[in-house]
């Protein structure tokens, strides 16, 4: 009677911590639902990894199950939808997160979790309604007064130094505020290094003959004997916004080809050759030039030259002499139209 009174009440624990046993180790679970999606592929990446790796969701019947394995401490993970709209979602190892979107309208979404994504969530509501100015103001409060939060660092990436415009006053302010909180977060040292090289102004420099990797992975260089105008975007698959810049790129040579002159430069940091040549396979027709060499931000052309972030690109003379630089598509097709007629 004893044995079989044991047998009756494991068996069902056994059970019960079999179906409650979340991942484990570096290991995470995000399962996700939405409406108007009933199958396809959404696309996920690590913010904070400088390569840019991309892996692949499957969507069916309106509901998915990625996992993977994660860093200890909870980073900020983008998931991109076809149509290029990015997500972020904060994931850190054995953690199984959750992803919802009500109805049709992607900017409304909710992810659990977690403390990082239930904070993030408070901040979408919150800003829902406000202007840019207004949600880059709040935007400094979540940062000041979460400062030791993964959130608050992917906030300062996003509003601060991404954004065109940059107030490097307020920004380095805000820096010390959040290094203060998290000293050795490797993404808030890798963004510390790119906005040191965004607040040195490359107007004036003489960019050198860097060497660069072609579609066929052949090498060249990028000045040989040309003596035209140039401007030199750098972009990546994995970065949404370069789509709207290469856009404008193709718009410019389209439709200004009359009064626009110089060449055109495209340099991929994509580390996945495919994704890099689908997204350019059809350029040629505009006499835009391609390149990558795989490295992303390791890239010696990359460095050589000094990419703070992307989409991001330099206009030179005849020389070789930067006469413009910056972030912001509207900016690039004037000073295209200054500097290249």
């Amino acid at each position: 009677m004893k044995n079989k009174f044991s047998i009756i009440y494991i068996v069902p624990l056994v059970a019960t911590l079999l179906l409650g046993c979340g991942p484990s180790g570096p290991s995470f679970r995000l399962e996700g639902s939405f409406e108007g999606m009933t199958g396809g592929e959404l696309y996920i990446y690590n913010l904070s990894d400088e390569y840019g790796r991309f892996d692949t969701i499957k969507v069916a019947e309106g509901e998915f199950v990625y996992t993977g394995e994660a860093n200890k401490e909870t980073e900020p993970y983008m998931l991109v939808f076809p149509n290029a709209v990015e997500q972020v979602i904060f994931i850190g190892a054995g953690q199984d997160i959750s992803y919802e979107v009500n109805g049709n309208d992607l900017r409304n979404y909710k992810v659990d979790g977690n403390d990082e994504n239930e904070l993030m969530n408070q901040f979408r509501k919150t800003t829902s309604s406000q202007s840019q100015t207004e949600t880059t103001k709040t935007a400094e409060t979540f940062i000041e007064k979460y400062s030791n939060s993964p959130v608050a660092i992917y906030l300062f990436d996003r509003y601060f130094v991404q954004q065109a415009g940059t107030n490097f006053e307020k920004t380095n302010s805000l820096l010390k505020v959040i290094k203060k909180a998290q000293p050795k977060n490797d993404y808030l040292l890798n963004i510390e290094g790119k906005l040191k090289t965004l607040q040195r102004s490359k107007v004036g420099k003489v960019i050198s003959n860097v060497e660069l990797q072609k579609k066929n992975k052949e090498k060249c260089k990028l000045w040989n004997d040309n003596q035209d105008n140039t401007i030199i975007l750098f972009w990546a698959s994995w970065a949404s916004s370069s789509y709207d810049t290469l856009w404008k790129i193709r718009t410019l040579r389209k439709d200004d080809q009359d009064t626009i002159s110089g060449r055109i430069v495209c340099i991929s940091l994509d580390t996945e050759y495919h994704r890099f040549e689908l997204d350019s396979r059809n350029d040629s027709i505009y006499d835009i030039e391609h390149y990558c060499d795989g490295l992303a931000f390791e890239s010696p052309t990359v460095k050589s030259i000094g990419v703070p972030v992307l989409p991001y690109y330099i206009i030179t003379d005849k020389k070789h002499k930067v006469v413009a630089e910056g972030r912001d598509p509207d900016k690039m097709q004037a000073d295209v139209r200054k500097y290249m007629k």
